[in-house]
């Protein structure tokens, strides 16, 4: 952020021909920068046996759930598969099925512990998206009755003014 706050600050004492010729490239660079896949190795996800990172409440041999380090709500966990994917268009079929079947078991175990059946489900597919991770991990967020005004358009509302219709 700072490196944008000094791209931006030269800006101003620049002509605006300059500034066109000068910061069109400096913009590109930090566009692509913060939005392109960046390398979190060693990545947290990989690192499933690791009981500082993870608590693991279900898993199989091709994917895991733990409860996330940043709950959206009491009982968020994510299913992530055991090997390194980034992209949800790469998971091959036998992982699909995998995080499907771990998916369940969460599901069965938070329905269970919280007292609760509904669920927001989701993927961040990119940094645009809001991935922070360059590991494909599937979000459950348990939702409970007065957790929003009005849930009606659920993550359409990541948009602002597209979540009613």
């Amino acid at each position: 952020m700072v490196e944008c706050e000094a791209v931006y600050h030269r800006a101003f004492a620049l002509s605006k021909q300059q500034r066109s010729r000068t910061l069109l490239p400096l913009i590109y660079n930090l566009r692509v920068r913060y939005t392109t896949p960046m390398t979190n190795h060693p990545c947290i996800f990989c690192d499933k046996d690791n009981p500082d990172l993870h608590e693991i409440i279900a898993e199989n041999e091709f994917a895991y759930s733990a409860w996330d380090a940043n709950p959206v709500s009491e009982g968020h966990v994510y299913v992530t598969p055991s090997k390194d994917i980034v992209s949800i268009f790469d998971i091959d079929k036998d992982t699909w099925q995998a995080m499907h079947e771990v998916s369940q078991k969460v599901r069965d175990l938070i329905s269970e512990k919280f007292d609760i059946d509904q669920f927001t489900i989701g993927f961040n597919e990119g940094r645009l998206a809001g991935r922070t991770i360059d590991h494909v991990h599937m979000h459950i967020i348990p939702r409970y009755a007065g957790d929003v005004k009005n849930p009606r358009g659920g993550i359409r509302h990541i948009i602002p003014g597209k979540g009613y219709y």
